[in-house]
C-alpha cells in the first residue's frame, strides 16, 4: 500500500517538521519533490529529510529562485542547518504565507490543531 502525503502527515508529531509541511504546501514542485522521497522511504528511514536535503544539494534541482529560499527554510527547520533571516524576506508572494507560519511554530502553535500564543487573529 503507498502512502499519500496526507497519511504521511497524519502520524507526524514534530511543530518543526509540521511547520516544514505548511512551508513546504506553498510550493507544488518543492512540495512535490520533497514527497517523492518522503512518501517512498516511509518508515525505512530513520531520517528521510537529511537525505531529500543531501539530494538537493547534491544534484541541484530546476526550482526558481524563491523555490530554492523555500527549500533552504525548509531545510533548516528539519535537519537544523543555519538559516540567514534575510531568506525569508526574499520569498516574494510568499513571505506573508512563509512568516504565518513560522511565527504559529515560532510562538508554541504546531500548524495543526492551534495557532501560536502570538497569533491574533482578526474577527
Amino acid at each position: 500500500m503507498t502512502t499519500t502525503w496526507n497519511e504521511y502527515w497524519a502520524r507526524v508529531g514534530s511543530e518543526e517538521w509540521l511547520a516544514a509541511k505548511a512551508l513546504l504546501e506553498l510550493s507544488p514542485a518543492v512540495r512535490r519533490d520533497a514527497s517523492l522521497w518522503l512518501l517512498a522511504v516511509g518508515d525505512d528511514r530513520r531520517d528521510p529529510w537529511q537525505a531529500w536535503v543531501d539530494d538537493v544539494d547534491t544534484r541541484g534541482r530546476g526550482w526558481s529562485s524563491t523555490e530554492r529560499r523555500l527549500y533552504a527554510i525548509v531545510a533548516s527547520l528539519t535537519t537544523g542547518r543555519l538559516l540567514d533571516l534575510s531568506t525569508i524576506a526574499n520569498l516574494g508572494s510568499w513571505e506573508t504565507a512563509a512568516w504565518a507560519i513560522l511565527v504559529d511554530w515560532g510562538t508554541g502553535g504546531n500548524n495543526r490543531e492551534y495557532p501560536g500564543r502570538a497569533r491574533v487573529v482578526a474577527r
